[in-house]
């Protein structure tokens, strides 16, 4: 369960946000501009055999190619970052090196720094606080510098007035347009999430929002237990993307109230079960998001548990470790509480977070989820197996279950039996499906024996992703 955005539940790896497509664009368009400027910039510079700051200028064109390529990998935070420092870095260069103020043409190319903080405050907005807030401090700061102070190096190869005017023109108009672009993207970020906002709150209201359930089986493909995953069924646009709206829901706050019906609409199903005896005794773990980690919240969660479903175990709270970064002693109290009242906690993408062995000690879990980014790989890469192997003693020896999400293909499920694994959640098995037809697999797998499950097909698997 790896995404660019974390929240209930973004399970598909292929999928891309609406935050992350925008994202590509502006970094597609900064890269364009850049290249646009810094080309003829070098090709200028060669011609008065200025070889030293000609490279300064292709450094920058490499930034923006390297920019280019990262987007195309889909590599966003990277690309960010490469974004950030190439510009900080590639506006200083050339305003000590090159754009050296005169009486009659002061320096404009620390104009560029405006737009790229604009950006960078867009780009990096889920980045934690130091990290974006002092990137951009750090860039208005040297704005301030460059435009106040006429520092330099001591090269220049800007010695006639026509070029000092051409370049002038062009870092002014290049600074304004990138201005107006970053500035149009951003505007479009607003309006669309206000738009999405919107139609959110309209589908919980509509009960669009539905909650599905992925079963967790053991090798013999025994059903042992199931996760429960939100899905929104637009009525135009189909299945949604949880990288679309979970996001949505967090920020806009609306996450606590679709997650509670989502919580009482399986507590109902399981309190229906109870009166089936192949169903009775199947636990399902529900994604609680970080949104929802506060006192009040909390409570009402707990209260949302019938005690017939709590006292037997059958509740687990499925949480990720950025949940435990902030106030981890308040945190770990929370818990506590949550499991007195009878509900099992489920560490899930254990190892791709903070992962202190320390913190794992002190936290009261009963399960840890082995995370698909480390499944992905099995068995072919040496390092996978090794860390999965090790998460896996390390569960065992501290008493917890392991599940192995994300098992997709027969390769990684006997690797993973290898290692001693025994709870297995994954497309190889089934998909996510509505709490009825999970009702009807149970029975199904009660009546007649099921053949062991094979390995998807590249289109099964795509169809899956985006089931």
């Amino acid at each position: 369960m790896r995404n660019a955005i974390r929240g209930l539940d973004v399970k598909d790896p292929l999928t891309t946000s609406a935050f992350d497509r925008r994202r590509s664009r502006m970094l597609r368009l900064w890269s364009l501009m850049l290249l646009a400027t810094t080309v003829p910039r070098a090709v200028y510079l060669l011609r008065k055999d200025a070889v030293l700051l000609a490279m300064l200028e292709c450094s920058l064109t490499v930034s923006s190619l390297a920019m280019l390529v990262l987007v195309r990998l889909q590599l966003l935070r990277a690309a960010s970052f490469v974004f950030a420092t190439s510009a900080v870095l590639g506006v200083a260069g050339v305003a000590l090196l090159v754009d050296i103020p005169s009486p009659g043409f002061p320096r404009t190319v620390h104009l560029f720094l405006i737009p790229t903080c604009i950006a960078n405050i867009f780009l990096l907005q889920n980045e934690p606080p130091p990290i974006r807030v002092g990137l951009s401090a750090l860039i208005l700061a040297m704005f301030c510098l460059l435009g106040l102070y006429p520092l330099d190096l001591g090269v220049t190869a800007m010695t006639d007035l026509s070029g000092q005017r051409i370049a002038a023109f062009v870092n002014t108009l290049s600074a304004a347009l990138a201005v107006f672009v970053v500035v149009t993207v951003m505007l479009e970020e607003a309006k669309e999430t206000l738009k999405s906002e919107a139609d959110f709150a309209r589908a919980i209201i509509e009960g669009e929002i539905q909650a599905f359930l992925q079963p967790q089986r053991l090798a013999d493909g025994t059903i042992v237990g199931a996760e429960a995953l939100m899905r929104w069924r637009h009525p135009e646009r189909g299945f949604v993307s949880p990288a679309d709206f979970i996001p949505i829901a967090e920020r806009s706050g609306l996450i606590n109230q679709v997650g509670q019906g989502i919580l009482e609409n399986v507590c109902n199903a399981m309190l229906r079960w109870q009166d089936i005896e192949a169903l009775n005794n199947i636990p399902v773990s529900v994604n609680i998001s970080r949104v929802q980690l506060k006192p009040a919240s909390v409570a009402q969660l707990v209260e949302a548990v019938p005690k017939t479903l709590s006292n037997q175990g059958l509740i687990k709270f499925e949480l990720t470790e950025p949940i435990f970064v902030d106030d981890f002693a308040d945190t770990c109290e929370l818990l506590a509480t949550i499991r007195a009242r009878g509900i099992c906690i489920s560490l899930d993408d254990f190892g791709t977070g903070f992962s202190s062995l320390g913190y794992l000690r002190q936290l009261p879990l009963d399960d840890l989820k082995l995370d698909q980014s480390f499944v992905r790989h099995l068995p072919a890469d040496h390092k996978s197996v090794k860390i999965a192997r090790g998460i896996l003693n390390l569960g065992r020896d501290l008493g917890f279950d392991v599940i192995a999400e994300g098992v997709e293909n027969r390769s990684q499920l006997e690797s993973l039996k290898d290692m001693g694994c025994t709870r297995f959640q994954g497309f190889l098995f089934h998909r996510p499906m509505p709490l009825l037809e999970f009702e009807g697999l149970i029975l199904k797998n009660i009546l007649h024996r099921e053949p062991p499950p094979r390995a998807n097909d590249a289109t099964e698997q795509a169809l899956a992703l985006h089931c």
